[in-house]
């Protein structure tokens, strides 16, 4: 870091320079840095938890108007927002192995229903999942994870999907896209009150 006087011609300046500076302030002090772009922003872990931040945005237009006010006592005691203390307290449970949950505190008298269907079919640059649940009743949604080896153990680090799944219907989802090679995977559901139940045994394709 290299603090600067009247940066980029000015008394201060923001953001980045031909992809190579970028320009800041900390505390009240303007300074320029190379700009470092991460080697992989797509790791097994990154993308964990951007696929959990993802659901737990979609699903809250649908359960607030239900579960809102529970979320109210936290969002004060910590003044931010009752969607801030909803994705906040679910991030920090999926982090440390749980599965989200729609209101707070949760209940957690639900149990998990089994996966039913459960197979892959690989098709060009990508491998279609199909599942089924065997029960509907508290169910929220699944959680998918690959590894590119056998006998891996699922967690929220290796999941590329959590999907809101609620009925016993068949549905596909197809991973995409994927490189030549052969892919593991495994996928468990979870009730409304976080409870997540067993994960199905390993299916396995290969793409081409």
């Amino acid at each position: 870091m290299v603090k600067v006087l009247a940066p980029a011609l000015s008394l201060e300046a923001s953001g980045s320079l031909g992809g190579a500076l970028v320009f800041a302030t900390w505390k009240g002090r303007p300074y320029v840095r190379t700009l470092v772009k991460p080697s992989n922003p797509n790791t097994p872990m990154q993308v964990g938890i951007r696929q959990m931040m993802k659901f737990l945005g979609q699903q809250w237009d649908a359960i607030k108007a239900a579960y809102e006010s529970s979320w109210q006592e936290l969002a004060d005691n910590k003044n931010i927002s009752p969607f801030n203390a909803y994705v906040g307290t679910n991030m920090a449970a999926w982090r440390s192995g749980s599965s989200p949950t729609m209101e707070y505190p949760p209940e957690v008298a639900m149990s998990a229903t089994t996966i039913d269907t459960f197979s892959a079919a690989a098709g060009p640059r990508n491998i279609a999942v199909s599942y089924a649940l065997t029960a509907s009743a508290d169910q929220w949604g699944v959680i998918l994870c690959r590894s590119d080896l056998t006998g891996f153990t699922p967690s929220w680090a290796n999941a590329i999907a959590i999907i809101y799944t609620h009925d016993t219907d068949e549905h596909v989802y197809v991973d995409a896209p994927l490189e030549a090679g052969e892919y593991f995977y495994r996928m468990a559901a979870f009730t409304q009150d976080g409870v997540t139940g067993t994960f199905k045994g390993e299916i396995t394709d290969t793409v081409v």
